[in-house]
């Protein structure tokens, strides 16, 4: 039970990681379009 729980607890973290890169890469993308279509 022990170890499936850390291993759904290292998922997770990954997971979380992956989901917070992915969405700083989206609002990146999002405001250099803003910016460059203001510009």
């Amino acid at each position: 039970m022990n170890s499936a729980k850390r291993f759904l607890r290292k998922r997770w973290k990954l997971s979380k990681t992956l989901f917070t890169k992915a969405l700083e890469t989206q609002q990146n993308a999002f405001y250099e379009s803003v910016l460059g279509s203001s510009y």
